[in-house]
């Protein structure tokens, strides 16, 4: 069977409230001589998916019901919207960004020194010990990219997956995003009557103003004793095998605290009680792999480069 005729039926309607996208509807009459297809019903219409509305060229077709009212006359309503997506192939869409703050603990190992946020000092107390097991918060900013492939990345998601950026990537500094993990799912959607099969991939992406570093103040138990070569000791310290005895005789034993260390591992047995002090040694190690971000998520849009001022 086929279609015999088609007509618009007037009026068009168009509605917009403010504060929300317009959208707008077209409704036709379409005669035909029996039970004819639904694919030919729609293009009795001239429309397409994504065709510009007649009126409003912004506004496109993104959605079609049928109503048979008999076996001779079918009503076909054509819905306008702005899309959110201007590609009809799922292949060919751009990635989108989506971000959310939240935190998380670090470890605490320096704090801000007088005035402003140029001096920072370790944390330790007015005899040289260090403070343990102090966390603090720090803000995080997560971003998850969502987008489409032809083929889920196997290779990519193994490599990338727990690894930081190994240049300045989005506007920010190395080291400061991490890569949390790469899913993906199998999906498909109808593109002008023929399904497109195509992978759905979802990237998992912290920041961190910090980066993600491991950052640990350079103590322990041992100390290097310098000479030739060189030997590996147990840090002790002097007491008086009696306090409360002024002729008590002094002793050394075991240290029950870790040590501040100099860079060559020595003994820092300076002890500076001024509160300019820089305290124990800072360590930065970097304990995740490095990967260029951009090879595999490519940059982000200008919109989103404003991540650099976090």
């Amino acid at each position: 069977m086929a279609v015999t005729g088609s007509r618009e039926i007037i009026p068009r309607t168009l509605s917009h409230r403010f504060g929300e996208k317009p959208s707008a509807v077209r409704n036709w009459s379409v005669t035909t001589d029996g039970a004819t297809s639904h694919a030919d019903v729609v293009a009795a219409t001239g429309e397409v998916m994504l065709a510009g509305h007649p009126e409003y060229g912004f506004l496109k077709l993104t959605e079609f019901a049928i109503n048979e009212v008999d076996v001779f006359h079918v009503e076909v309503q054509l819905t306008y919207t702005v899309p959110p997506e201007a590609e009809k192939n799922p292949l060919a869409r751009a990635d989108i960004w989506h971000f959310s703050t939240g935190g998380t603990a670090v470890v605490g190992t320096e704090y801000y020194f007088g005035e402003g946020n140029a001096t920072k000092k370790g944390l330790k107390n007015t005899a040289g010990d260090v403070y343990e097991g102090i966390m603090i918060p720090e803000g995080e900013t997560r971003a998850t990219i969502t987008g489409n492939r032809q083929l889920f990345p196997l290779g990519d998601a193994r490599a990338v997956t727990n690894s930081v950026n190994d240049r300045s990537w989005a506007g920010c500094a190395i080291h400061t995003w991490f890569c949390s993990g790469i899913s993906g799912e199998y999906t498909s959607e109808m593109v002008d009557a023929v399904e497109v099969e195509y992978w759905k991939i979802t990237v998992e992406l912290i920041f961190r103003s910090s980066n993600h570093n491991l950052f640990l103040p350079n103590v322990g138990f041992h100390y290097i004793k310098p000479g030739t070569p060189p030997q590996r000791m147990r840090a002790y310290v002097r007491s008086l095998s009696d306090p409360l005895d002024t002729g008590s005789e002094v002793i050394a034993v075991p240290c029950t605290l870790p040590v501040s260390l100099k860079e060559d591992g020595d003994i820092n047995d300076v002890i500076d009680q001024s509160p300019e002090a820089r305290g124990p040694l800072i360590k930065e190690f970097r304990v995740y792999r490095e990967f260029d971000f951009s090879t595999v998520f490519g940059n982000p849009p200008a919109s989103v480069t404003v991540l650099g001022n976090l």
